[in-house]
């Protein structure tokens, strides 16, 4: 049982990973993108569109639950034995929070500064990767490591899209282990097995998060 035990809890570990490392990061990049465009770029309706997806925070995620399996659904995407798409692909475009922290951190960054750049000849993607990137770096790793324990821990969307046990996260396995075997010594080193990345990330990028929440 205890061999057993191990690599479901290991699987279940790659798989946590595994989902809140690529989409997060690229969430996080595109977050970036549009924050950029919403703190630096003139352009008609940008308010509108702005004061829209800050408008849309208020709508609870369970209202879209619904609507949003049945989508995923008719795509295909719930039938999959390997890794699920609903957790993978959705996390790829942002999330409404990181761009709002991020566009606040990016006004932040003085616009003569751009105006040099492009007075130099450097284009507005340009100016996004080698002047907003750099630059917003404490922010971009804030964001990282926050969007990577919220993903890391969650266990709802875990248990709407994940079926059979190989695709289990760690937070799914770890309540189906608690259930399953009475052991408290086994359970309670297991909790600490699943906590071990967090706190990795956190003694590692620790002064990153702190500069770059209170600048922002």
């Amino acid at each position: 049982n205890s061999t057993g035990i191990g690599i479901n809890l290991v699987s279940a570990f790659f798989n946590s990973i595994i989902y809140a490392t690529f989409p997060v990061f690229a969430g996080v990049l595109v977050s970036a993108l549009s924050a950029y465009g919403f703190a630096k770029l003139n352009y008609k309706g940008r308010k509108i569109v702005y004061e829209f997806m800050i408008f849309t925070l208020m709508v609870p995620g369970c209202v879209t639950m619904s609507s949003s399996y049945v989508l995923f659904d008719r795509l295909g995407w719930t039938s999959g034995v390997g890794l699920s798409l609903p957790l993978i692909v959705p996390r790829c475009f942002g999330a409404i929070g990181t761009v709002m922290f991020l566009r606040e951190y990016f006004k932040g960054i003085p616009d003569d500064m751009l105006a040099a750049a492009r007075i130099d000849g450097c284009g507005k993607l340009h100016i996004f990767t080698a002047i907003m990137l750099p630059l917003g770096t404490p922010a971009l790793i804030a964001q990282f490591v926050l969007g990577f324990i919220g993903v890391y821990n969650d266990y709802q969307n875990s248990l709407i899209y994940l079926k059979y046990p190989e695709q289990y996260t760690m937070q799914l396995a770890l309540s189906f282990f608690n259930s399953e075997y009475v052991d408290k010594a086994l359970a309670s080193a297991a909790a600490v097995f699943g906590i071990v990345p967090l706190l990795i990330i956190y003694v590692i990028f620790q002064n990153k998060i702190i500069s770059g929440i209170s600048f922002s």
